[in-house]
């Protein structure tokens, strides 16, 4: 097995969300900061970049807790900012949080869309970047469906 490191420099950043589906896509900070700066963000090959990946994982905890934001940011090499998440890293029984489980499910859903209506009443269409819209439209059909 190789693994690399949730530290500055991992292609997947420094912290990943990992969610059941069958094609191995995830959610995860990047290093690649430059990619937000883009009209056109499809830089990655199917897992989602979190621009505020941090931000989420906060978000994603039931209730805000100190200790463990602090040590989710010691191990994004991110250093800790209360009195008690100082005082971890210099601790003999202090271990790396490499994983961390949410207590109860959150549903996720991830939507793929080549063409929508805009805030102008207009359809806009995208670049079919995965390819889909012609299998798509192949099933449409077979129900006899006018695309």
């Amino acid at each position: 097995t190789v693994k690399q490191d949730n530290k500055t420099g991992n292609s997947l950043g420094r912290i990943i969300f990992r969610f059941p589906n069958p094609h191995s896509v995830y959610l995860h900070d990047t290093p690649s900061r430059w990619a937000f700066t883009l009209k056109k963000r499809a830089v990655s090959h199917g897992c989602v970049r979190l621009q505020k990946a941090l931000d989420f994982a906060f978000f994603l905890l039931k209730e805000p807790d100190e200790l463990l934001e602090d040590r989710i940011r010691i191990a994004m090499d991110i250093k800790p900012v209360s009195e008690e998440g100082k005082k971890l890293s210099n601790s003999a029984a202090y271990s790396e949080l490499k994983h961390y489980s949410l207590e109860k499910y959150i549903p996720l859903f991830i939507d793929y869309q080549t063409v929508y209506l805009s805030a102008d009443n207009n359809l806009r269409y995208c670049e079919d970047i995965y390819k889909y819209d012609s299998s798509l439209l192949e099933a449409m059909n077979d129900l006899n469906l006018k695309p």
